[in-house]
């Protein structure tokens, strides 16, 4: 008997969509089982390195000196960011009387007095102090000449100062040396030198410095509505609108302008305590008060500054956030309006960033402990795109966040 051939069963599409299905719900039901017995995310205590693009308004520690009742010229005694103490004189403020003439007229005679010294009394003396001064001015003179050719500017007003001190020290020693033996014509301009002396000073008032600091004559304008003391009055809308304005606007050097009566003119600041001043949308503000974080300034070789946060100011859509930086100002103390960095290790609770969830009356994550289940209000300082780093809200009904919870994901 012939044998027959074997039916080749054919298993439809059909068939495996139903083994597929069965096998999910066995997984599914099986990661239900391990959750309830203490499988799947739990709450931990972690941090997240942020890094974050922010323009900031400097607000300095500071003084400023003003013209007064002065309303002529104003002239600077130091050089910009050169460091001062309480009482050193910082310009020299003369009135409309002042004559730009008599001064003239005071060196020439002070040249006249000079040569008359040198060529009539002490042409045949040597006397080693005179020597040891006029050494010293001609080194300091040559410092100012190679100053002048290496563009290094900033060093001219002190090296200008310090060659005007050498030269006085001079003048008196030169009076002192050739008193014995002084002319009638030496005498005739000792007395025109002391009358316009008399002249010049009864037109200038020296101001002096109101703090131990650091001087810089750059003002903008905004140096009364943006100090310490006004800090806690400033909104988010308040530095959006200083932002426009300096702008539109320019920083001037008021210390060698035209100046009128009470005209601002220089401010000596503390080079150790300074505030940084932002705005932030809410949605990508991550900073609370209190909170350390770390901040840099762009295009400054500033390295990174530990900066603690003082105040935070929600407005809307935006959050008004206040740093306080002890540090060194460095090129600080002279600008106003910089783009940085704000970053930092935020630390906290550390959950799952699926695990989130937004509310009625802000975020939310549940949690599951001994059995039971509840939604605790949250606020996230920082996240990625895995993990969230939050901080628990103190609410009505207790609910609270711990190390160990489980974590429930919708």
């Amino acid at each position: 008997m012939a044998r027959q051939p074997k039916r080749r069963v054919r298993i439809k599409p059909r068939f495996y969509v139903i083994v597929t299905a069965f096998v999910g719900l066995i997984a599914l039901a099986v990661w239900g089982i391990v959750s309830l017995i203490g499988g799947g995310p739990t709450v931990e205590w972690g941090g997240l390195a942020t890094d974050q693009t922010v323009n900031v308004l400097i607000v300095r520690d500071e003084q400023v000196i003003q013209a007064g009742d002065y309303a002529s010229r104003a002239e600077a005694l130091v050089a910009e960011g050169e460091t001062v103490t309480a009482g050193e004189a910082v310009l020299n403020l003369y009135t409309a009387g002042y004559s730009e003439k008599e001064m003239q007229n005071y060196l020439v005679v002070q040249q006249k007095i000079k040569d008359a010294q040198e060529n009539d009394i002490l042409k045949n003396i040597v006397d080693a102090t005179l020597e040891d001064l006029n050494t010293r001015i001609d080194v300091k003179q040559e410092e100012l000449s190679t100053s002048i050719n290496q563009g290094e500017f900033d060093k001219l007003l002190r090296g200008e100062r310090e060659l005007a001190q050498l030269m006085e020290e001079r003048r008196v020693y030169m009076k002192e040396l050739t008193s014995a033996n002084t002319t009638e014509y030496l005498e005739g301009l000792y007395q025109s030198e002391s009358q316009l002396l008399e002249r010049i000073n009864a037109t200038r008032l020296q101001a002096t410095s109101p703090m131990d600091g650091v001087v810089s004559f750059f003002l903008d304008g905004f140096q009364n509505e943006l100090r310490p003391d006004t800090l806690d009055q400033l909104t988010a809308g308040t530095v959006l609108n200083i932002v426009e304005r300096l702008q539109a606007g320019e920083t001037t050097n008021a210390s060698t302008a035209q100046i009128a009566p009470e005209t601002p003119l220089a401010r000596v600041v503390n080079p150790n305590l300074w505030y940084a001043v932002m705005v932030l949308p809410a949605a990508e503000n991550t900073l609370v008060e209190g909170q350390t974080c770390e901040l840099s300034m762009d295009g400054y070789g500033e390295p990174l500054l530990d900066a603690q946060v003082i105040r935070v100011a929600p407005e809307g859509a935006n959050h008004l956030v206040v740093l306080q930086l002890d540090a060194p100002i460095g090129a600080m103390v002279s600008l106003r309006k910089v783009s940085g960095h704000l970053g930092g290790n935020v630390e906290g609770f550390k959950i799952p960033l699926a695990a989130v969830m937004s509310g009625e009356s802000g975020s939310y994550v549940t949690v599951q402990e001994d059995g039971q289940t509840q939604n605790v209000a949250i606020q996230v300082l920082a996240s990625d795109e895995s993990s969230a780093i939050v901080s628990p809200l103190e609410t009505e009904g207790g609910a609270r966040l711990a190390v160990g919870q489980k974590v429930v994901l919708p």
